[in-house]
């Protein structure tokens, strides 16, 4: 009895996170909505929330170099991807800090 013959696999396709950018310290472009792996396995975050949709690097994730470069701390949590800068257009910086403090009294 005559086996049929299987099919080739098809090859898996890439999965399209949109428009690609240049992020400093990473080597090829990527997608705007692709997550971000600070961890393996473990993402929180797209690079299109770190960079206003593609629009500018703002300060979520620094490589080592661009951390030295913008006078960041030497282990600076901007280096794990667990901070962010930002600011809120109309307020100052003092009473945002306080009222985000009151979400997370410990400082975590």
């Amino acid at each position: 009895q005559d086996k049929p013959t299987p099919e080739p696999a098809k090859p898996k396709k890439a999965p399209d996170f949109g428009p690609t950018i240049s992020i400093p310290g990473i080597s090829r472009p990527v997608g705007i909505y692709e997550p971000i792996y600070f961890q393996p396995g473990i993402s929180n975050f797209t690079w299109a929330e770190f960079t206003k949709g593609g629009a500018r690097i703002t300060s979520g994730y620094r490589d080592p170099v661009s951390n030295r470069a913008v006078g960041g701390a030497r282990n600076s949590r901007h280096m794990y991807g667990d901070a962010v800068d930002f600011w809120v257009e109309g307020m100052d910086v003092v009473n945002v800090f306080y009222k985000l403090k009151s979400y997370h009294p410990k400082g975590r």
